[in-house]
């Protein structure tokens, strides 16, 4: 089977580092994977790699055109090279990941649409972005079920929309769920199938898959053995936080 996934970038953070276990996993499972990111790392990976980012007339383009209209033509631009792209690939299945960690590159959710026109997709949700007017995570706030707005708590957070723009944002994602040939969501909890199926997500379309490990690197092991190898007492409690940034109120 020949695969395209699509995310934001190809190793770097929790959700390119969940894609690339996938990709490497179908991989040895001997399918054709094909990732399209913006800027290709420069390693070597089982995968191939396609880079879709802006040409550097298209950069020039943008600096001279107004911010509003830049709006307009940015988000036409990269969905129409997407297209061309993906069509010239021939994928019997598309993959979609993060898509808003693509700073100046104008990725957007329109990429669902052009996906699902083109071939089965199935986009694997990493936070809440995709039913969302623009937050990955909502912090209990919970306009995205009936529509987000000027109102949005935290519209200057990662990643950032102006307010005047969050509800044509949220509207756009929910026609794009309801009205495109529709795309499956994979999401590695039950919490999170329980938030996108209370906003736009069809609850039908919503499946959970945990998230996948390199059996070559976490093994389940004797834990007195695994203790002994980390110079633990056998008898002592032991407590293990991790979290990618200690700033951030939700992970830290």
């Amino acid at each position: 089977m020949r695969v395209v996934m699509i995310s934001d970038q190809e190793t770097h953070g929790g959700a390119a580092v969940a894609a690339s276990r996938l990709a490497a996993a179908l991989v040895a499972h001997d399918h054709e994977v094909i990732r399209i990111v913006p800027e290709h790392d420069g390693r070597t990976y089982p995968w191939a790699t396609v880079e879709l980012r802006l040409t550097m007339l298209l950069r020039i383009a943008r600096r001279i055109t107004s911010r509003a209209t830049w709006r307009r033509l940015g988000t036409r631009v990269a969905s129409t090279r997407l297209q061309r792209m993906v069509k010239r690939l021939r994928p019997e299945v598309i993959n979609l990941h993060n898509l808003h960690g693509a700073p100046g590159e104008d990725w957007s959710p329109e990429f669902a649409a052009v996906c699902a026109m083109t071939a089965p997709t199935v986009w694997t949700l990493h936070d809440m972005w995709s039913f969302t007017g623009r937050c990955a995570y909502n912090f209990g706030c919970k306009q995205f079920e009936s529509g987000c707005g000027l109102d949005c708590p935290t519209p200057d957070e990662y990643p950032e929309l102006e307010p005047n723009r969050i509800a044509a944002a949220w509207r756009r994602r929910s026609q794009i769920l309801r009205e495109s040939p529709r795309p499956v969501a994979v999401v590695p909890s039950r919490w999170l199938a329980r938030e996108a199926s209370a906003g736009p997500w069809p609850r039908q379309s919503v499946e959970v898959i945990p998230y996948g490990l390199p059996l070559d690197v976490y093994a389940v092991v004797d834990r007195s053995l695994a203790r002994a190898a980390l110079g633990i007492e056998a008898s002592e409690p032991v407590l293990l936080v991790a979290a990618m940034d200690w700033r951030d109120p939700r992970k830290g």
